[in-house]
């Protein structure tokens, strides 16, 4: 299995938690993936396949969202990702906190308002709210990839949990798999039961209400 990394230019498919898209450094990559962002940085795991009609691709099992490693790719990141931040903001936000800013936005929104003109304490509080809601999604998201990513359910079904669940999918799946993943359109019982006595899982039956 091969790692690359590298930051989603395009979105060429996305439906149903599976994604094909081109990383900025060209390459063709595809997978399931929950909520893909242009201009995010991403991790991925699988291996290279040469496809007839679309050439060589990579074709990832996992993920991980990477958080931007300096000034200007949190920057390129607020400006695609947060609400309420434009350019211009933007840009006052990196001129304030640079590498920080993430952070700040993140832990400290009255800090934010203080600081940066045109942010109001309530925008500043979404920004932050939204900002650590994705986190925690893409982490949950991971998280289920590992779980269950490899145990033949249908695209969605990590999609439509985390859309239902949000942060919280992991922890359902794991206490009660049935129910959880039955209520997931085209898991029935035989997959949910897969699920429920893998090792990742390892869930006992009588212990489902």
């Amino acid at each position: 299995m091969d790692t690359i990394t590298g930051t989603l230019a395009d979105i060429r498919f996305s439906r149903n938690g599976f994604l094909i898209g081109l990383l900025e450094g060209g390459e063709s990559v595809l997978g399931n993936m929950s909520e893909p962002v242009i201009g995010q940085e991403y991790r991925l795991a699988g291996d290279w396949v040469n496809d007839p009609k679309w050439g060589r691709q990579f074709k990832f099992d996992r993920y991980a969202a990477e958080a931007p490693q300096d000034a200007e790719g949190v920057y390129r990141y607020l400006v695609r990702v947060a609400k309420w931040v434009g350019p211009i903001v933007g840009r006052r936000i990196i001129k304030a906190f640079g590498d920080d800013a993430l952070a700040i936005l993140k832990e400290n929104p009255q800090r934010a308002t203080d600081e940066i003109k045109g942010l109001t304490l309530d925008r500043a509080q979404e920004i932050s709210k939204n900002l650590l809601a994705n986190q925690d999604r893409e982490a949950a998201a991971v998280e289920l990839e590992s779980m269950i990513g490899g145990l033949h359910l249908p695209k969605h079904t990590i999609t439509t949990l985390i859309e239902t669940h949000h942060s919280d999918a992991p922890a359902r799946v794991r206490q009660a798999p049935y129910s959880t993943l039955m209520d997931v359109r085209g898991v029935g019982f035989t997959m949910a039961d897969r699920v429920a006595v893998s090792p990742a899982v390892g869930y006992a039956r009588d212990g489902e209400e």
